[in-house]
């Protein structure tokens, strides 16, 4: 089971946050999305310049954190993509990349809206659905 899904802009910028907890755990989450910047960070960090060293965008596990583990995926244009899930979920999944790959999709064409300003939160009915169908779809 998916608890949250967010999109994090180039400056760390939440963008769209997902989530059907209630608000307390809601606001768990997203300091769990958080702190999984700075891992993505030091990823980054370690594996040098984009330009020397081959670097895979999906980052698999980040964290495993209390009863979660949380993925990511960086984008070409450093934007991030985090799912929290239930801690079942086993690292290096083909399921978890697909869904990862999926949502980042999604991001895309709703970024592709010409009416949605670059760098501002997405507010996209149409994104909010995707999500929850992608998700349903992973949970079963």
């Amino acid at each position: 089971m998916v608890f949250s899904v967010a999109f994090i802009g180039k400056n760390n910028e939440p963008l769209y946050f997902y989530s059907e907890e209630d608000e307390v755990e809601t606001l768990n989450l997203q300091m769990i999305v958080h702190s999984s910047l700075d891992v993505i960070d030091e990823r980054r960090k370690r594996s040098g310049s984009p330009q020397s060293v081959p670097f895979d965008l999906y980052l698999d596990l980040l964290l495993p954190i209390d009863e979660y583990k949380v993925f990511g995926y960086y984008s070409n244009t450093q934007t991030k993509t985090i799912v929290v899930c239930e801690n079942v979920v086993e690292a290096g999944s083909s399921a978890m990349r697909d869904l990862v790959l999926s949502l980042h999709g999604l991001f895309v064409a709703a970024m592709q809206n010409p009416f949605q300003p670059c760098g501002k939160p997405l507010t996209s009915p149409k994104l909010h659905s995707g999500i929850q169908v992608l998700l349903s779809r992973f949970s079963h």
